[in-house]
């Protein structure tokens, strides 16, 4: 649960981005709104990729690590990062190139969907909770809250 709800909180963080930019009405300023989305994408890696969390990891004390129980280095959660932005947006560009511009929109968004879903699903067919992208690229989602022990632990301290 902690995962889906970290992972909430980094969609509603990311879409009300978003939205703050649409509303700044930047059209016909395609290039510009590129760059800013960018720029925004290198911050949000900057913070995962120093301790293996986004802002919704954080708040939900999970982390990123290795299967072997080891940090993952900054080159891997690059690659992790990279890996999953590619696999989200290669099949809507394909889609985009493929089909008139008046169905993209719809099957965009049902490309995204699937991806996404699928990705997401695959933590209920792993013995460790793994998304695809986890597997792919070697790592775990683990918590990282503090056990909390017992009263009769603590008398027996």
């Amino acid at each position: 649960m902690a995962r889906f709800m970290g992972a909430l909180a980094d969609g509603l963080i990311v879409s009300a981005i978003g939205l703050i930019i649409d509303l700044a009405n930047l059209e016909g300023l395609l290039s510009l709104e590129l760059w800013l989305g960018s720029a925004i994408w290198l911050v949000w890696f900057a913070a995962i990729a120093k301790r293996g969390q986004t802002p919704g990891k954080q708040m939900l004390s999970t982390q990123v690590i290795r299967t072997d129980g080891s940090a993952a280095s900054r080159r891997l959660m690059w690659a992790r990062e990279v890996g999953y932005r590619a696999a989200v947006n290669v099949p809507v560009i394909l889609v985009g190139q493929l089909y008139p511009a008046s169905t993209v929109s719809e099957l965009v968004l049902a490309a995204i969907a699937i991806i996404v879903l699928a990705d997401g699903i695959a933590i209920f067919f792993s013995p460790d909770r793994q998304t695809l992208h986890d597997r792919v690229f070697g790592t775990l989602v683990i918590s990282i809250r503090p056990v909390r022990q017992t009263s009769a632990e603590l008398r027996a301290l």
